[in-house]
């Protein structure tokens, strides 16, 4: 049968639950399978705008699940999905979002191992985005011309106050 996880349980409870608005289910492991189910939650829960995803153990095929669901979901205005390893894959998911999102405000990937690749993506992406306001990109491996065209990033999008690529 299927094993039931600290995350698999918390999802399944939030199915058909509309009132909680700030989800931490950090400390975790977020398995291939657990990152379906809640991408399932995302995909249909408007209630919640603050997630906390941070130290998870979730890759980039996990991470890029998740993001994948928020595409629909206009809530979320906060995501924190530091120290995790969702590496380049993951940044590039992201970057996918950030391009159609206009919800998401605050976003924490710091200590994720994303490269140069990720970083360029994410760039382009900010380029585009004009309703983040804070992104935490600090403890990444970003290099010096992916930092420099995130950098740069910031006269195209008005909306940013707060950027750490630290």
């Amino acid at each position: 049968g299927t094993q039931v996880t600290p995350i698999s349980a918390v999802a399944h409870k939030l199915m058909n639950n509309a009132s909680i608005m700030y989800l931490n289910i950090s400390g975790n492991t977020v398995s291939l399978q657990d990152a379906h189910l809640l991408a399932s939650v995302f995909a249909k829960n408007f209630a919640i705008k603050k997630l906390h995803l941070t130290d998870n153990k979730m890759g980039g095929r996990e991470a890029s699940v998740l993001f994948e669901s928020f595409k629909n979901n206009r809530t979320i205005a906060e995501l924190f999905c530091g120290t995790n390893a969702i590496g380049d894959v993951g940044a590039t998911a992201l970057s996918s979002l950030l391009e159609i999102n206009g919800s998401l405000r605050r976003v924490d990937i710091s200590n994720n191992g994303i490269g140069s690749t990720g970083g360029t993506a994410l760039a382009n992406a900010l380029a585009k985005n004009k309703h983040v306001q804070e992104l935490n990109l600090s403890y990444n491996m970003l290099g010096s011309d992916a930092g420099c065209r995130v950098a740069a990033a910031i006269k195209d999008n008005p909306a940013l106050e707060k950027l750490n690529i630290a």
